[in-house]
């Protein structure tokens, strides 16, 4: 698929697919929320693995969750592959086969990633609310805070995102990506405590997910201290989106430009691919 091409189903997607990720009045997502047991794993490769385990004993012995803490460490230096999903295995003591865990694999690495990144944010959120550090905040405030706490999450593994954002581009992946970036905007838009009954609770989760999409490619491509040009960048494009009674041909605009942003961001991992 040439450049321009991928350019129109991106746009065809996001004017689409993100204005029908949920429905108003409602939190609920497209999928069911997961529950996942915690595991604490370090940066080492072991020497050996456990012998004698087929697939299917490898499944009920190992959980997605910690089978992709183990591998996040090696995101850094193997990126988003099948790859990085063995080496978590082994470094767990099971054998490369367990990478069988992720059927899709990269994309659902990815998206196991993405879950549970959202879900760490959901906690956080609820512990700022709990204990009043929301209240003085005003919804653009709190919009901005949930933003940077969920970038901070991706902050380790920017430089190998564009991968990332190229194994969610392919069109297989396009439901899971959508899904993903619908729910994340629908959790901080609940803590920003927007109640919009009319078309402003499309416009909205519309504009908020042109900002984080936008903000995130701007990120991996971010060389300053402590990313410092990223949150300006960040700044900026809050005061355009115009959140409380933005309009359609505004929210036109922002899609128009992730999507180009996009498409650019992917051409570019498809290019430097090639030339390895």
């Amino acid at each position: 698929m040439n450049r321009s091409k991928l350019f129109v189903a991106c746009s065809r997607i996001s004017s689409r697919a993100v204005l029908r990720v949920s429905y108003p009045g409602s939190r609920s997502s497209l999928m069911p929320r997961r529950l996942y047991t915690s595991d604490s794993s370090g940066a080492t490769t072991p020497k050996s693995t456990k012998p004698g385990l087929h697939p299917g004993q490898v499944r009920g012995a190992l959980s997605q969750k910690k089978l992709m803490e183990a591998a996040l460490p090696f995101v850094a230096t193997h990126g988003w592959t099948t790859e990085t999903i063995s080496l978590g295995a082994q470094k767990l003591g099971y054998p490369s086969i367990a990478h069988g865990l992720f059927p899709n694999g990269p994309a659902d690495l990815i998206e196991l990633f993405l879950e549970d990144s959202r879900l760490k944010l959901e906690s956080e959120m609820e512990r700022k609310k709990a204990a009043g550090e929301l209240d003085s905040l005003s919804a653009t405030d709190i919009v901005r805070l949930a933003v940077i706490t969920r970038l901070e999450m991706t902050r380790p593994y920017i430089k190998r995102w564009p991968e990332a954002l190229a194994v969610m581009a392919h069109p297989t992946n396009s439901v899971m990506s959508f899904t993903q970036l619908g729910k994340l905007v629908d959790d901080i838009w609940f803590y920003a405590g927007d109640k919009s009954p009319d078309m402003n609770w499309y416009t909205k989760r519309a504009s908020l997910a042109a900002v984080y999409t936008s903000t995130e490619l701007y990120m991996t491509q971010d060389v300053s201290p402590n990313s410092v040009d990223t949150l300006g960048f960040l700044q900026r494009r809050l005061e355009q989106a115009e959140f409380v009674g933005s309009g359609m041909k505004q929210l036109g605009t922002m899609l128009d430009f992730g999507a180009r942003s996009f498409v650019g961001m992917v051409a570019s991992v498809s290019n430097r691919k090639r030339l390895e």
